[in-house]
């Protein structure tokens, strides 16, 4: 009966995580991207959803629970969007060995519309959009005192002047059990500073698998 609990909340909670295959920048975009200017795009901060055993017996009602308590622990613990940390360190590395003109300072954007991205920004040569599509902590199905941090997050290029989509990826870390898996309480102690630390363990993946995947660096 737990386990099959934990397998419906846990679909919810992944729910918005549509995988998009990784389309890497061409090699003759690249050369030209030298010395033309891009920003970087996100959405607003999605909902955090909290996945604990009390909630999870509720069904659908503690999902809803569990979004609703989680958005609280963002929210008080001031837990930032880790979009915005790999969209940053992608503008600079792109700036630094690509001599792409890449301004690191995320803009926050309510749409992600190409077309209403590249209206909007048309003064520019690229977008790099990063969206946030899933963050979130759960239990494990055969442990229930200790958590996983759950990310995942897709990336897209998109040429101004042409109003298209160049490259997109997408990445996902749905960490395995080990000893050192956090407790509630470790995630949550020190203004969650726990959690923070996750989040950024599974962006340095992220950001890595994004910068070889998709715009080969190193």
């Amino acid at each position: 009966m737990k386990k099959s609990i934990w397998f419906l909340i846990i679909s919810i909670i992944l729910s918005g995580c549509v995988s998009t295959k990784n389309v890497a920048v061409p090699t003759d975009t690249i050369s030209k991207m030298k010395g033309k200017s891009l920003i970087v795009t996100t959405g607003k901060k999605p909902d955090f959803a909290a996945m604990t055993a009390g909630k999870a017996v509720f069904g659908m009602l503690g999902a809803i629970a569990m979004i609703s308590q989680g958005n609280k622990i963002i929210k008080e613990n001031n837990v930032n969007d880790p979009a915005l940390y790999i969209g940053s360190k992608l503008a600079n590395d792109l700036s630094k060995k690509r001599a792409i003109k890449a301004d690191s300072k995320v803009k926050i954007e309510s749409t992600d519309d190409i077309s209403q991205l590249t209206k909007k920004y048309n003064n520019e040569n690229y977008i790099l959009d990063i969206r946030t599509i899933n963050w979130s902590f759960a239990y494990f199905p055969t442990d229930w005192n200790n958590y996983r941090v759950i990310y995942s997050t897709k990336l897209r290029l998109i040429d101004v002047h042409d109003n298209k989509l160049i490259a997109e990826g997408f990445c996902s870390q749905v960490p395995d059990q080990t000893e050192k898996s956090p407790s509630y309480d470790q995630l949550l102690e020190a203004n969650a500073q726990g959690l923070k630390n996750e989040l950024k363990i599974s962006a340095d993946k992220c950001l890595q698998a994004f910068k070889k995947n998709i715009f080969y660096l190193k």
